[in-house]
């Protein structure tokens, strides 16, 4: 998948490029009322996130014949290999799960959203926002998740496992 054939780019004021949202129905229809969720990529089966994020380096039975100088080269495509484990697929359904359920109460279009940003910002002009429970009387929708335990493989294996996410979750 290449993400830059997937979606329109426009430059922005700022001299940035954006990508233009495209807005989708889900199939489930809590999703469908807000235009956050909406405009976030489709929820993915096991099956088809790894075969997205799943990278193979290139090699050529020839390159076996060539000069060590070049196979070192050659070598060097193995930092680019990503095979997702089944954990780091249960870690992208739950992020899904997380973003997905967490926009459900930041609806744009919903009163209760205004009423809270503006609460929220008045409590950052009043206190800095260390008050903010004084001016926010609805409840939060945020979760959180807290992942304890060894991470069994190298740091550059952490950073490609987070950009492949990240490259179907960017909010």
């Amino acid at each position: 998948m290449n993400i830059e054939n997937e979606w329109e780019w426009v430059k922005i004021p700022n001299g940035e490029w954006a990508a233009v949202a495209k807005y989708r129905d889900h199939k489930l229809s809590e999703y469908n009322t807000n235009p956050i969720i909406r405009s976030l990529p489709p929820i993915f089966s096991r099956e088809k996130f790894v075969e997205y994020v799943t990278r193979l380096p290139t090699c050529k039975s020839s390159e076996r014949e060539l000069e060590p100088q070049y196979r070192f080269h050659c070598i060097e495509r193995l930092s680019r290999y990503f095979d997702p484990l089944n954990k780091t697929v249960d870690l992208q359904q739950v992020v899904c799960v997380l973003i997905m359920q967490g926009y459900l109460r930041r609806n744009p279009l919903q009163p209760e959203y205004a009423l809270r940003s503006g609460q929220i910002y008045q409590a950052v002009l009043s206190g800095g926002g260390f008050n903010l429970e004084e001016y926010v009387d609805v409840p939060t929708s945020a979760s959180g998740l807290t992942i304890i335990g060894p991470i069994h493989c190298t740091p550059c294996m952490q950073s490609l496992c987070l950009t492949a996410n990240q490259l179907f979750w960017v909010t």
